[in-house]
């Protein structure tokens, strides 16, 4: 773990890769590691929102991505599987998950944008955001 969170905290402050690579990259490693018994999954996403909102996706808290996940779950286990299963192989590819992971995100940030479009959304997000 301590590994996985200097090289994170180290490619972020770099910002030499996108972030929502950085973040989908950290998400399937943690879910690798497995660090406690149970509440993996669930801390998982709570650490995708942590990161994501200290990045400036300030969308977050509008709309769940944890019930976006849960509404997904099938898929989620698919390209969790076919990316961990390639760890410690010659030719690692978190690909399927990454796929997964921004589609997530792509379908939050359009739930946001809608629900937001009710009001002055100029007004409320960056124009990163925007």
């Amino acid at each position: 773990m301590l590994e996985l969170v200097e090289w994170t905290k180290g490619i972020l402050d770099k910002k030499t890769l996108h972030l929502l690579f950085v973040v989908g990259n950290f998400i399937v490693e943690f879910l690798n590691i497995h660090p406690f018994q149970d509440g993996n999954g669930r801390l998982s996403r709570i650490l995708t929102n942590l990161l994501l909102l200290k990045e400036g996706y300030l969308y977050m808290p509008y709309v769940s991505h944890e019930k976006l996940i849960e509404d997904n779950r099938p898929n989620y286990y698919i390209a969790l599987r076919k990316s961990q299963k390639t760890f410690k192989s010659n030719k690692e590819d978190i690909s399927k998950w990454l796929d997964f992971f921004l589609d997530i995100v792509l379908k939050q940030s359009k739930a946001a944008i809608n629900l937001l479009s009710k009001e002055n959304i100029e007004t409320i997000l960056s124009e990163k955001q925007l």
